[in-house]
């Protein structure tokens, strides 16, 4: 509770920073001749002011992460009063930012509200400087100077000036923004995915172009947020190198591919996280993202994910694992299909199962989306068994179509057999939730070392060589970033790997091990009970208006979680119903909280 309140109060005093920053409050001037001389100098203080708070949360929520227990989580929250929350509210459910909480909806007025301020500030000092100078007479009229001007910016714009704002730098770097912007437009998006996900790497050149257009110490002003994805991104091309076997691959009945991955122990995931998953039969370049569709209790040593034949790839994938009748004669039992070989970086997703903080739930799925909502079925299903901590007492799934049924046929669910691989072939548990306490020395270690090589350059290069030129000391600042995180930040992951393959040597596999074990969900009698308690319709869309006032009628003044995955239509529909809700609610009718589980693209 300590370092929650900790990184709250130090969020704030840095939002307070940023408006009061434009003014003249903190007397820039002082703080500027105060720093001249000092080891960092004033890309150091600017560095500790704007990025060391981001810099401060993140290690407050490493410790936070670290020192609180999830079953304690879910204890706390089982003993709060149905109550509103700012993050779970939906206030916009329909237009250019689809569905926004009340959290996110005061972000995005604080931020035009600053915008505007600083607009304002700036603007009214520009005025009061020009009118301290006066324009000849013949040119008060203002249209010669236009022209001039317009040529004297034409010429600015490809200079590249050793001290001030080199411009030249700023032009390709904002060429290579307006390209990934022109990218991300839906049609063009969804259409060419391929396309907007390969323009978007050129946000490498985008960063080092600003940095030489800003020059260092203005840079220093964003380089927190962008040295927690260099560390983010290290770790995931550290996760990604490792081969992972495909321990079983399945068609279904309707379509769908069931890929059940190899994974670690140590690696730790909730009912509602996601992977990026590549198999390099069909493609060394292409990632994408999938639903988790396993809960943590269905095995130590494995995940699943469901994927729905939709585009080239999806089909290449069932081509490539589907098997004629004669070639599964010759297949052996329980041997492995070594037609697949993946990469998966992750799981990602949030730190808690957050649907375990309701006893009641409402979960909205339209197509595929209903793969998060078997692990989180499954999930619940083996907390009952095992006597685990279980908040969820109610469930209510819907589904936004089913599959046609023009054969007349209901295709019950397959028996698939699964075993352990070596241990060599399993996911890497190089990721955030392999393990907290390496994830926090990682993320510390590394950030000290670029503290470290950020002195040591002032100290044995900017300063005794006189370097003043503002882009090539931002190259330096970046160069030192780039060190920090490949040599401090490499030793902790070699360590990490080194003590990863020590830990999965010294597993034994036992002949009672739930993984050596064949899988029958259709005998699971917790699956048969839940499947007779449900309702089933087929060929038409839920009716949610009906469906909330049943809720409200039957579970009255509780806490009910709402989770949707499926496309933006459906999360606006039952936004739009939460909201309504909640809003024309009395004191006896429940609380919706609105969660939104998809991916658009």
């Amino acid at each position: 509770m300590v370092a929650q309140s900790s990184y709250v109060g130090d969020f704030v005093a840095w939002v307070a920073l940023m408006f009061l920053y434009p003014t003249d409050f903190l007397q820039v001037q002082k703080w500027t001749a105060a720093t001249d001389g000092t080891i960092f100098g004033l890309t150091g203080s600017v560095f500790l002011i704007f990025s060391g708070p981001i810099l401060i949360i993140t290690f407050l929520s490493i410790a936070f992460i670290c020192v609180s227990s999830t079953e304690d989580f879910h204890q706390k929250k089982n003993r709060k009063l149905p109550r509103f929350r700012l993050w779970t509210f939906p206030v916009l459910v329909d237009g250019m930012f689809g569905v926004v909480s009340a959290a996110e909806f005061i972000g995005i007025v604080l931020f035009t509200a600053y915008v505007l301020f600083a607009l304002y500030v700036y603007t009214t000092q520009d005025l009061s400087y020009m009118s301290k100078f006066k324009l000849p007479s013949r040119e008060k009229s203002g249209l010669n100077l236009i022209f001039k001007k317009a040529i004297s910016f034409a010429v600015q714009m490809l200079q590249w000036t050793d001290i001030g704002i080199a411009n030249l730098p700023g032009v390709i770097s904002l060429l290579a923004g307006l390209v990934m912007w022109a990218t991300s437009f839906p049609p063009i998006r969804k259409k060419y995915f391929e396309l907007f996900f390969f323009t978007h790497q050129l946000y490498i050149v985008f960063l080092i172009f600003f940095a030489f257009h800003v020059g260092d110490f203005l840079f220093s002003m964003t380089a927190g947020a962008i040295f927690i994805f260099m560390l983010d991104r290290f770790l995931r091309f550290c996760q990604s190198q490792k081969t992972v076997k495909v321990i079983s691959a399945t068609c279904l009945p309707c379509g769908t591919v069931e890929l059940v991955l190899s994974k670690p122990e140590n690696l730790h995931y909730n009912a509602l996280s996601f992977i990026f998953l590549k198999v390099r039969e069909l493609s060394w370049l292409q990632w994408h993202p999938f639903s988790v569709s396993s809960s943590p209790l269905d095995g130590k040593h494995h995940l699943s994910v469901l994927i729905k034949v939709l585009g080239g790839w999806t089909k290449k994938l069932r081509d490539n694992i589907s098997m004629e009748p004669e070639e599964l004669e010759n297949v052996l039992p329980f041997e492995p299909i070594s037609k697949i070989t993946a990469s998966v970086e992750g799981p990602y997703g949030h730190e808690l199962a957050y649907h375990l903080m309701y006893e009641n739930l409402i979960l909205v799925a339209g197509g595929i989306g209903i793969s998060p909502f078997l692990a989180i079925l499954r999930d619940i299903l083996h907390r009952i068994n095992m006597s685990k901590s279980c908040l969820p007492k109610n469930a209510y799934v819907t589904r936004e179509s089913e599959p046609p049924l023009e054969q007349g046929k209901f295709h019950k669910s397959i028996n698939n057999s699964y075993f352990p691989l070596n241990s060599k072939s399993s996911m890497s548990g190089l990721v955030g939730t392999g393990d907290n306490m390496w994830s926090g020395v990682y993320v510390i270690l590394s950030t000290i070392g670029f503290i470290i090589f950020l002195g040591l350059m002032d100290l044995f290069y900017i300063t005794p060589f006189g370097i003043s030129t503002w882009w090539f000391k931002a190259l330096l600042f970046i160069v030192c970033m780039a060190l920090g995180v490949l040599i401090f930040g490499g030793l902790v992951v070699l360590s990490w790997h080194l003590s990863e393959r020590r830990i999965s040597s010294d597993e034994k596999p036992s002949e009672n091990n739930e993984e050596s074990e064949t899988v029958q969900y259709s005998d699971n009698p917790y699956q048969a009970s839940l499947a007779t308690s449900t309702t089933t319709r087929y060929g038409c869309r839920p009716d949610f208006r009906e469906i909330f006032d049943s809720v409200c009628e039957s579970w009255g003044h509780v806490d009910v979680g709402v989770i949707v995955c499926g496309p933006q239509s459906i999360e606006s529909s039952v936004a739009k119903e939460c909201r309504s809700k909640n809003i024309r609610g009395g004191k006896s009718e429940p609380c919706f909280h609105f969660n939104s589980h998809s991916f658009d693209l």
